[in-house]
């Protein structure tokens, strides 16, 4: 069993790896510059929803707070 190797096959190959190295050196900043815009957004969402989580729990205080007022105004007063 003898190993037949396509001239066209092994330059087309040779070629890919060639072009796949060349453009993953002029790639890699755009990918970088991608990925860092990426983060960026990441983050601002991130801090939009922190902000957003701090609104909320201060109106659920705020709720708990109110209901705690109403149920000691309602709550009859035991004199002593």
């Amino acid at each position: 069993m003898s190993l037949k190797i396509d001239p066209l096959s092994f330059a087309s190959g040779y070629v890919a790896g060639v072009a796949t190295a060349l453009l993953a050196r002029r790639l890699r900043p755009v990918l970088v510059e991608l990925l860092a815009v990426a983060f960026a957004g990441f983050e601002g969402v991130a801090y939009a929803a922190h902000v957003e989580k701090e609104r909320f729990e201060d109106i659920v205080a705020e709720a708990r707070h109110r209901a705690r007022e109403r149920a000691a105004e309602t709550r009859p007063r035991r004199e002593v």
